[in-house]
């Protein structure tokens, strides 16, 4: 998918976003340590990563008003995990 360094090897920080969604089971709202002031911007480019990777028309990750949370349209969990 593209999300390590040509550089180094490291994750990127969208991939470490994606698996911050996975270990809170697909939703982060303000109260988690990780919305920063750069978490729209994260959002935003791992959104357009995982459109383009899986060819989508939608956004995959939406932004859920009501709950200000950002909240994933497909299912991921931590790895180890079994259920939902």
């Amino acid at each position: 998918m593209g999300m390590y360094s040509k550089k180094n090897g490291d994750c990127t920080v969208q991939w470490k976003l994606l698996e911050a969604f996975a270990n809170s089971r697909g939703e982060i709202d303000w109260s988690s340590p990780l919305a920063t002031d750069k978490l729209k911007k994260q959002k935003q480019e791992l959104s357009r990563r995982l459109r383009e990777f899986f060819r989508l028309k939608e956004d995959p990750i939406e932004w859920v008003k009501g709950e200000k949370c950002y909240r994933c349209r497909f299912r991921i969990l931590p790895e180890g995990a079994d259920e939902y």
